[in-house]
């Protein structure tokens, strides 16, 4: 998480979180999934599609919220299971890769099919 700058309310996230909070694959529990279409002037007056998720640790001490916007990819999720072991997110700027691709969220586990392209990502704890 340290190296997520390029997320909105990362920041503040960090300097709330514990040291052994500050990963990724801690959230390991998908508490909701929704994908929607989102207005955006600024783009042509299109609408983007849109992912929400909340995510927790396995205790739910902690969740946070993540809008991924502008998405494209895949998800699959294996619910004999229900297991995902996290999420793990790479900031693609610094590799020459396109805007609306910038961020890649992947999943850790094989019961989570997780591999997405976004433009942004805003997330605040819950």
């Amino acid at each position: 998480m340290k190296k997520s700058s390029g997320i909105d309310g990362m920041e503040k996230l960090i300097e709330s979180f514990p040291d052994e909070y500050r990963h990724w694959h801690i959230f390991s529990r998908i508490i909701s999934f929704g994908f929607d279409w989102e207005y955006a002037p600024e783009k042509s007056f299109e609408e983007i599609p849109c992912i929400c998720m909340v995510l927790s640790d396995r205790d739910e001490r902690l969740k946070i919220k993540l809008l991924l916007t502008n998405v494209h990819g895949n998800v699959n999720f294996s619910i004999a299971n229900g297991f995902c072991g996290g999420i793990s997110v790479t900031d693609g700027s610094d590799c020459g890769f396109e805007s609306e691709n910038r961020f890649r969220l992947t999943g850790i586990e094989q019961d989570c099919d997780f591999d997405v392209f976004c433009e942004n990502i805003s997330v605040e704890l819950i």
